[in-house]
């Protein structure tokens, strides 16, 4: 299996959580959840042209991956975001590939972190 923590920088994530595991663990969670609806979200409202409603979704997309570390993802979200606003949604669904890839990575690695917490968890 392929390590993707790299994906995420966990430093950072702690850092802006005040160094509370659970709450980072359930952070990542839910972005584990919410962050694939989100990118559909995005996906369908960029064929529709739906400037408002997709902006909407790449400024969600971009705090949900922001929040857990996923840095590559963020940068790739918000570059979107900025194309969206200046109405370019050509260039904007050109990167939807490398947005997709990039937070399947990112969620990969933020769960082989959880994955790896689990048997300290149990130790306390």
């Amino acid at each position: 299996m392929t390590d993707y923590r790299h994906e995420i920088d966990f430093k950072s994530m702690m850092e802006r959580l005040g160094d509370f595991w659970d709450l980072a663990e359930e952070l990542a969670s839910m972005t584990m959840t919410d962050a694939p609806i989100v990118l559909g979200q995005l996906k369908t409202s960029l064929t529709q042209e739906d400037l408002e409603s997709a902006h909407r979704h790449a400024h969600s997309l971009q705090g949900l991956v922001a929040t857990v570390g996923c840095t590559r993802c963020e940068a790739t979200a918000s570059r979107i975001e900025k194309l969206i606003a200046a109405g370019d949604f050509e260039t904007s669904r050109s990167l939807l590939p490398e947005l997709t890839i990039q937070l399947d990575q990112s969620l990969q690695g933020l769960k082989q972190i959880i994955d790896d917490s689990q048997p300290a968890k149990r130790d306390r």
